[in-house]
Formats: structure tokens, sequence, C-alpha cells
């Protein structure tokens, strides 16, 4: 399954379905580093949120913000980690 954000809602056709978040807000952190970094990254924000007992509505995403095809050096990555939570 994937996800794509859009700003407004698109007709659901034939495989694809129209899915909205549930309103609440997101943790999030800018990471700058490879995969494992940004896997690491989310496993502290997942305790984070187990340790003050937030609950969240979603499964945590990432968003990719340097073009890893240009940029070879996973040292200057940066991705941002997203966790939904409810408030």
């Amino acid at each position: 399954m994937a996800a794509i954000p859009t700003d407004r809602n698109l007709p659901s056709k034939d495989r694809f379905q129209l899915k909205n978040m549930i309103l609440g807000s997101l943790l999030t952190a800018e990471v700058k580093g490879g995969v494992h970094t940004v896997s690491e990254a989310e496993k502290q924000l997942e305790n984070y949120v187990r340790d003050h007992q937030i609950v969240s509505p979603a499964i945590p995403f990432q968003t990719l913000v340097t073009d890893r095809r240009k940029e070879m050096d996973t040292a200057r990555w940066v991705s941002i980690v997203n966790y939904p939570i409810f408030n």
C-alpha cells in the first residue's frame, strides 16, 4: 500500500481508493543519514509515543527531502519522519 498526499479529494477508480487521514497532529523529526538512521529515528519516535501513552491513528511514514539519485553520500541525505498522533 502506498499513500500520496493531495490537497483535494480524488475520485476512486478500480484498484485505487480514497482514504482520508483522521484529523490529528504529526510528530515530525528531520533526520540526516541513510536508511538505518531513519529507521532508528522512527523507533525513537515510537518509544516517545509509548512512554507518553499517546494514541496513534495511523502508521508512521517518511518524506524524502533529498533526491537520492543525485546525492550518493548517505550522510547528506535528509528525510522527515512523520508519526501521526491524536491530540
